[in-house]
């Protein structure tokens, strides 16, 4: 698995997609996003995301976000967003944030608003923060790149932490981040 998240009813999605040498992909499953539920069962719910990363669940259950690399044949990156329904299915809706080239989308974390903190590992490296309709409201750059951002709970639901490749940083915002109620 590259990264997950959990949803209200305790399932869990992970992206998958062969990152490593040629014999490592022999003893990985296809690229695509999975879903494991409650009672163990392992089902391939997203195989048209090209090389899926970061994932997020929005808050009111009704979207999956899903970052990728090289979406098609002309190696788009971008965060899609698909319906998501109260089984655990999912549904195409839209791409809804095309990058540039440059940019690679890698780890997610949403906040309670369903405002998307995206870690850019290339081109302009930091965190993006978009909107639920795909657009930018924020942006912290950050000096090289930057592989994962996740919300601290409990108390520290304000605190915003950033994994980059010379480090570990935590940055106070002014939104809090969403977990499910059970995580929390």
């Amino acid at each position: 698995a590259n990264d997950l998240v959990f949803d209200e009813r305790g399932r869990l999605y992970f992206s998958e997609y062969p990152f490593m040498g040629p014999t490592d992909v022999l003893h990985r499953a296809a690229s695509g996003v999975y879903r494991i539920d409650v009672n163990g069962k392992v089902v391939r719910i997203i195989d048209d995301a090209g090389t899926p990363n970061g994932i997020a669940v929005a808050p009111d259950q009704r979207t999956l976000y899903v970052g990728t690399n090289k979406l098609d044949i002309f190696g788009t990156h971008a965060i899609l967003a698909y319906d998501l329904g109260s089984d655990g299915q999912v549904r195409f809706r839209t791409v809804l944030v095309r990058l540039p080239s440059t940019q690679q989308p890698d780890g997610i974390a949403i906040d309670v608003d369903g405002n998307l903190y995206v870690a850019m590992f290339s081109g302009r490296t930091g965190v993006a923060v978009y909107d639920s309709t795909g657009r930018e409201i924020a942006y912290v750059d950050m000096p090289s790149p930057t592989t994962n951002v996740k919300f601290g709970r409990g108390r520290s639901r304000d605190r915003l932490y950033i994994t980059s490749a010379n480090g570990l940083y935590m940055l106070r915002v002014n939104r809090q981040g969403y977990y499910p109620s059970w995580l929390k």
